[in-house]
């Protein structure tokens, strides 16, 4: 489907989707795809074990937005740190830092919308560059996604 095309209808039952072992040691669910939505938007479901989560990072083609599930989590998006609980919406432009842990005793759980799509092909190949890490830097400056300082 071609991004000039009209996206069909899609109903996406529990349980279902495309498990990824994530780079940063969590457990994604490609939920939703590019190629479902002409390439416009994807959504992932992301499992964090306690204390796991996301380093500090940009991404400079995507805006990000989270949905927290289940569990507690500690997000940095900006200059801005906040704990979500669930029901917690959160968005992180493009080119804005952004990082999550999980600061719950039991896993937690959110929903990745991004726009555009792209990133979920990203995760696809991770596969092949685990648990290399100088293959994952090449693998995340290829997708746009660069690692930011911490703040002081």
């Amino acid at each position: 489907m071609s991004n000039t095309e009209t996206a069909q209808p899609l109903i996406v039952q529990p349980g279902s989707g495309e498990i990824i072992p994530g780079l940063a040691g969590d457990m994604l669910t490609i939920k939703i795809d590019g190629d479902t939505t002409g390439g416009r938007s994807c959504v992932f479901e992301v499992e964090t074990p306690p204390g796991g989560g996301t380093p500090l990072h940009r991404k400079t083609r995507e805006d990000e937005l989270f949905f927290v599930l289940e569990g507690r989590y500690e997000f940095q998006i900006g200059e801005s740190t906040v704990q979500a609980m669930p029901g917690s919406l959160l968005l992180a432009p493009r080119n804005v830092a952004r990082r999550c842990v999980n600061v719950g005793a039991t896993k937690a759980r959110y929903l990745s919308f991004f726009t555009p799509a792209g990133i979920e092909n990203m995760s696809r190949e991770s596969r092949s560059v685990l648990p290399r890490p100088p293959d994952v830097e090449t693998l995340l400056s290829k997708y746009g996604i660069v690692r930011a300082a911490n703040r002081s």
